[in-house]
C-alpha cells in the first residue's frame, strides 16, 4: 500500500473512530444519567468532557457520592489533584468509595512529593477508624517515604500486625523505610522474612509480583548481576503481564545489552495483557527496536497501538510515532501523524496549541511554508503564530524581517532560547555579525544545552582570526555542559593552531569506550589544523605513533582524506608511498567503503597521475555513493576545463552534504574563475555564503565581481566588509578600501589606506599586512 492510500485510509479511520466515540458515549446517556455518561467518557479517555459532565452536579448535590468520585477521578487524571481532593473526601462518605478515594487523595499527594500531606490527611481519616488497616499501611508508606519518620512508620507496622498478625502487605512500608533510611541489613532481613511468609501462606499477585521484584532490584544494586538475572528471569516466567515486574525486568536486560531477552519478555507481556488502562509495553518495545535500528518494526508496532480504542491512549502513541517520523526525517509522515493528535486532543478537550505549533514547524521542515502560515493564522497563542511567521520569513531568505519577530517573540516569550538562536543565524545572513554573537551569546544564557550557540560564536571569532577567544569560549562552555560533535573537533582544530598539539596525545588516549565519536574524526580535525599550520613534518611523526587500526573506524576515511592533503608535486616518494601503504590496508578490510575509494582517487590527484586515471577513480567512489563530498568535488575539479558547468553542479551537489567542508567547494569556485568560468564560479560562491556566511574567500570573490561590474550598493560593501574580516588579507583589505573609494566614502578609504601603511612598515611588505584587528575595525 502506497504512503498516499494509507496516509487516507488512516486519517479516515481516526475520524471515524472519534465520530464513533461520541456517538457511543451518548448513546443511553439522557440527561437525567450524567455519572453514566462520565463513566463512559472516562473509558474512552475523554477526561475533559467527563469533567464538563459532572462539574455542575457535584455543586448541586453534594451528596452525590458517586458524581463526587467520579469528578474527583476525573480530575485526578487531568493532572488537578488540588481541586479533587474535596469531591474525593466527600465521596469517602459513601462506603463503596470510601477505600478507591482514599487511595487517590494518598497517591495525589504522593505523587506530588508531599508525604507528609498525605500523612496528615491519613491521620485525619484515622482518627474516625483508627483500626482501619488500609489506611494504617498508607500512612506508614509516606512515613517511608520522608525518609525521617522511620519509628513513625514502623509505628504503624506494628498496629497493622496487631490488628492482622497474617497481614503480609505490611512488609512494604517497613522494607521501603529501612531501604529510604539506608539500613540495608534491616531491609534485607525483612525481605528475607516475607519471602518465607509467603512459602507458607498464599497471597495476592499485587504482594507476590511486588516482592519478587524488589528481590530482583536488591540483587541488582547489590551489583550481583547473575542473581539479579535469574531472578529478573523467574519474576517474568511468574508474572508475564504485570506492568512493574515486566517494566523492570526489561530495563534490567536492556542496560545488559541482552536485548533479544527484552523484547521477548515485552511481546510475551503485550499479548497477555488486559488491563483497561495502557500497559506502557508497546512504548517500551518501540523504544527498543528503534535503538537497534529496527524501525519498520516499531513503525508498525507503534501503529497498531494508534488504534486504541480509548483516545487518551491514541493521543500516547501518535505523538511517539510522530516523533520517530520525525528522527527519520519522514516530516511530511510527521506532520501528517501531529494532525492526527491534533484532532484527537481536540476530541479530548485538551489544548492543542502545542501541537498545531509543531505541525506548522514540520509544514517548514519539509518544504510546504505556506501551509505552516495558514496553520500560524489559526493559533491562538501570540509567541507561538509569531514564531513560525519569522521562521518563515527566514526561510525566505527575508533576514531583516525575520529579525525583527523574533525581536517581538523574545519580548512576548522571554525564555526562548530559539529565538534568539534563530535571529542570529539571520543576523550571520546579513554580514551583522556582532549582533549574531550577542544574540547567541543571550540564547545559551537562557540555555546552555539546547543550541550550538556557543560553538557558533567559536566560528566566528576563529573565522575573524581570534583563536584563542574561540578556544576560551569552547572552554567556557565545556564547563557548563558537554560539546556538541561540531564543538569538540574545533576544540581540537584550535589547540592545533594555538600551539597545544602536545596535550592531544593524552586527551584522545582517555576516551570513555563510551564515547560515540570516537578517535578517527578527531585524529582527521587535528591532521588539518596541522595542514592549516603548514606541519607536515609534525603531522607524518603523529601519524607514525598512531595505530592503524584507528583508520577502520568510523571517519577513518576523513583523517586519511586530512592526511592526502599534505601531499603535493613536492613531496618525497617516501610520504607517499607511507600513506598509499595504509590507505590499502585499510581498503582491503572495507572494499565497499566510498570513503576510502575517494581517498584513493584524492591521492592520485595529489601525486599528479594521468587526468584519465584520477577521474575513474573518482567515478568509482561516486558509483559506491554518488552523493559523496569528497569524489564530487574531486570529479568537479577534472571539469573545470572541459565543462565549467557541468563541474558547478557537481559543486552545489557536494554542497548539499551535511558533512561538506566548504572551504573546498570555495577553492572550486576559485578554480572557475581562473579558468575564465565566472558565472559558474560565482553562482557556486553566492551558494557558499549562504552555507557558511563568514567564507572570506567566497565573499571576497563577489564583492571583488560586483565592484567591477561598477556595483557600488549596500550588498556589495556587505561582501567586501566580510571579505576584510574573514579573508584577512592586503587584497581584501585593499578591496574594502576601494569599495569605500567607489562609493564616494573617502575618509573611510583614506584610514583603511593609513592602516595598510603603517603595517607594512611594522611587518615588512613580504608579510600579510592585514590584522583581524585591523579586518574588525573596518
Amino acid at each position: 500500500m502506497s504512503v498516499t492510500i494509507r496516509r487516507f485510509f488512516w486519517r479516515r479511520e481516526i475520524a471515524l473512530r472519534i465520530a464513533a466515540v461520541a456517538l457511543f458515549a451518548c448513546l443511553g446517556c439522557g440527561p437525567g444519567d450524567p455519572v453514566t455518561q462520565a463513566k463512559d467518557y472516562l473509558d474512552q479517555g475523554r477526561v475533559r468532557a467527563a469533567i464538563e459532565v459532572l462539574e455542575p452536579v457535584v455543586r448541586q448535590e453534594r451528596d452525590n457520592f458517586d458524581a463526587q468520585f467520579y469528578y474527583g477521578l476525573a480530575l485526578t487524571l487531568s493532572g488537578e489533584a488540588g481541586p479533587a481532593e474535596w469531591s474525593l473526601r466527600r465521596a469517602m462518605k459513601d462506603p463503596a468509595h470510601r477505600e478507591e478515594a482514599a487511595r487517590m487523595i494518598v497517591g495525589n499527594a504522593m505523587r506530588g512529593s508531599n508525604p507528609l500531606e498525605a500523612v496528615n490527611i491519613l491521620s485525619d481519616m484515622i482518627e474516625d477508624e483508627p483500626d482501619n488497616i488500609e489506611l494504617l499501611l498508607a500512612r506508614a508508606s509516606a512515613y517511608a517515604k520522608t525518609r525521617v519518620n522511620l519509628d513513625d512508620a514502623l509505628a504503624d507496622v506494628e498496629r497493622v500486625r496487631e490488628l492482622d498478625p497474617t497481614n503480609l502487605d505490611v512488609y512494604r512500608p517497613e522494607i521501603l523505610g529501612y531501604l529510604a533510611a539506608v539500613m540495608t541489613e534491616e531491609a534485607a532481613a525483612s525481605l528475607a522474612a516475607l519471602g518465607k511468609r509467603l512459602k507458607e501462606a498464599p497471597s495476592t499477585e499485587a504482594l507476590d509480583s511486588w516482592y519478587c521484584t524488589t528481590m530482583a532490584l536488591f540483587a541488582m544494586e547489590s551489583e550481583e548481576k547473575e542473581l539479579a538475572r535469574e531472578r529478573f528471569d523467574a519474576c517474568a516466567e511468574a508474572h508475564p503481564a504485570n506492568t512493574s515486574v515486566v517494566l523492570a525486568a526489561t530495563d534490567f536486560f536492556f542496560q545488559e545489552k541482552e536485548i533479544v531477552r527484552a523484547i521477548e519478555i515485552l511481546e510475551n507481556a503485550i499479548g497477555l495483557y488486559k488491563g483497561r488502562r495502557d500497559s506502557g509495553f508497546p512504548q517500551r518495545l518501540a523504544g527498543i527496536l528503534i535503538s537497534e535500528g529496527r524501525i519498520d518494526e516499531a513503525e508498525k508496532l507503534l501503529q497498531n497501538a494508534t488504534l486504541s480504542e480509548n483516545l487518551r491512549t491514541s493521543l500516547s502513541y501518535s505523538l511517539q510515532l510522530a516523533s520517530l517520523y520525525e528522527s527519520q526525517g519522514r516530516f511530511e509522515d510527521a506532520e501528517e501523524e501531529l494532525e492526527v493528535v491534533v484532532e484527537l486532543t481536540e476530541s479530548l478537550g485538551m489544548p492543542a496549541a502545542a501541537y498545531e505549533f509543531r505541525v506548522a514547524d514540520l509544514a517548514i521542515r519539509s518544504g510546504y511554508l505556506d501551509r505552516a502560515l495558514a496553520v500560524a493564522r489559526g493559533l491562538e497563542h501570540p509567541p507561538f503564530r509569531l514564531m513560525i511567521e519569522a521562521r518563515v520569513a527566514q526561510e525566505r531568505e527575508e533576514h531583516a524581517r525575520a529579525i525583527s519577530l523574533y525581536k517581538e517573540v523574545a519580548r512576548t516569550w522571554p525564555d526562548n532560547e530559539f529565538a534568539r538562536y534563530h535571529a542570529a543565524r539571520s543576523a550571520e545572513q546579513i554580514g551583522d555579525f556582532e549582533a549574531a554573537i550577542e544574540l547567541y551569546r543571550h540564547a545559551t544564557r537562557i540555555s546552555v544545552e539546547t543550541t550550538n550557540a556557543m560553538t557558533r560564536i567559536a566560528l566566528l571569532l576563529y573565522a575573524s582570526g581570534r583563536s584563542t577567544e574561540a578556544l576560551e569560549v569552547l572552554s567556557v562552555q565545556e564547563q557548563r555542559s558537554p560539546l556538541d560533535e561540531a564543538g569538540e573537533l574545533l576544540k581540537l582544530e584550535l589547540l592545533v593552531i594555538e600551539g597545544r598539539i602536545k596535550r592531544i596525545p593524552a586527551y584522545l588516549s582517555r576516551l570513555p569506550a563510551s564515547d560515540a565519536m570516537g578517535i578517527a574524526p578527531r585524529l582527521a580535525r587535528v591532521f588539518r589544523g596541522l595542514r592549516l599550520n603548514g606541519q607536515s613534518a609534525l603531522a607524518l611523526e603523529l601519524l607514525d605513533r598512531v595505530d592503524r587500526s584507528v583508520f577502520t573506524q568510523p571517519g577513518g576515511e576523513l583523517a586519511l582524506e586530512e592526511l592526502t592533503r599534505f601531499l603535493g608535486a613536492g613531496s618525497q616518494a617516501e610520504a607517499f608511498e607511507h600513506v598509499t601503504s595504509i590507505l590499502d590496508g585499510v581498503a582491503a578490510e572495507h572494499p565497499e567503503s566510498a570513503g576510502l575509494q575517494g581517498v584513493r582517487a584524492l591521492l592520485a590527484e595529489q601525486r599528479g597521475d594521468r587526468p584519465e586515471a584520477v577521474a575513474s577513480a573518482y567515478v568509482a567512489a561516486l558509483e559506491l555513493d554518488p552523493d559523496l563530498p569528497m569524489a564530487l568535488l574531486g570529479r568537479a575539479r577534472g571539469l573545470v576545463g572541459e565543462n565549467a558547468r557541468l563541474s558547478m553542479e557537481e559543486g552545489k551537489r557536494a554542497l548539499e552534504a551535511d558533512s561538506v567542508d566548504t572551504q573546498r567547494v570555495t577553492e572550486l569556485a576559485v578554480l572557475l574563475m581562473q579558468a575564465g568560468a565566472n558565472k559558474e564560479a560565482l553562482e557556486l560562491c553566492t551558494l557558499v555564503l549562504k552555507r557558511t556566511p563568514y567564507d572570506g574567500v567566497a565573499a571576497q570573490t563577489l564583492a571583488n565581481a560586483r565592484l567591477v561590474a561598477g556595483d557600488h550598493s549596500d550588498r556589495t560593501l556587505d561582501l567586501a566588509r566580510r571579505a576584510a574580516r574573514f579573508a584577512r588579507s592586503e587584497r581584501s583589505m585593499t578591496l574594502l578600501r576601494d569599495t569605500y573609494s567607489a562609493r564616494g566614502q573617502q575618509n573611510m578609504a583614506d584610514e583603511i589606506t593609513e592602516r595598510l601603511n603603517k603595517q607594512k612598515k611594522r611587518v615588512g611588505t613580504e608579510a600579510d599586512p592585514a590584522s583581524s584587528e585591523s579586518a574588525d575595525a573596518a
